[in-house]
């Protein structure tokens, strides 16, 4: 058993998880209403910050990096941002409700910035932070950065047979299967009480 201390929607929490399950929210967000909920879903504009970085692109909708069908994002290791451009209604930004922003699955960790600025980093679930008062109605940046592991990028050396990284392990071979990585989401932004 792990006892993991969290903080959402204003509050800390503390659960006991076994290894390899992941925390259970339900408790959490008893007593929580949701006024507003927005998913953003669509286009994400995409670049790449590492060793071998692919060139940017545009994801239609979020997957892991190790589903792409392009080798050099489904191996890359390293910084992957995420920015999308969101219209946020006046209705969310009440003073009487917390704003907060939920990224759904992320492998490994993330910063998120709000039009420009630091809102925090999470590294473990449940992967939401308290965006209240970052926010303006109208127009607002969302940039996500996510850093993975370096288990794809090994296993693509090993199936290119072009390597760079000296390690004094080796823990996966060509024939590993690649691990999740990046922003899977659904990110959803949702005004709540």
């Amino acid at each position: 058993m792990l006892r993991v201390s969290y903080k959402a929607a204003g509050e800390t929490c503390t659960q006991d998880i076994r290894i390899g399950s992941s925390l259970d929210l339900s408790k959490h967000d008893e007593g929580i209403t949701t006024h507003a909920a927005m998913t953003l879903d669509g286009v994400w504009a995409v670049s790449f910050d590492g060793m071998d970085a692919p060139a940017p692109t545009i994801f239609n909708q979020l997957q892991s990096l190790s589903d792409s069908q392009d080798e050099a994002i489904r191996h890359f290791s390293g910084t992957t941002t995420y920015r999308q451009q969101i219209s946020v209604p006046k209705s969310y930004l009440s003073q009487k409700l917390r704003t907060r922003l939920e990224l759904g699955k992320v492998v490994a960790a993330a910063e998120v910035f709000i039009n420009g600025q630091s809102a925090g980093n999470v590294w473990c679930a449940p992967y939401c932070l308290d965006v209240t008062g970052m926010l303006h109605a109208g127009k607002n940046d969302i940039e996500i950065r996510v850093c993975n592991q370096w288990a794809n990028h090994l296993i693509g050396e090993e199936k290119t047979g072009r390597k760079k990284t000296v390690s004094n392990s080796r823990y996966w071979n060509k024939d590993a299967q690649l691990l999740p990585a990046g922003l899977m989401g659904p990110v959803v932004l949702r005004a709540i009480k």
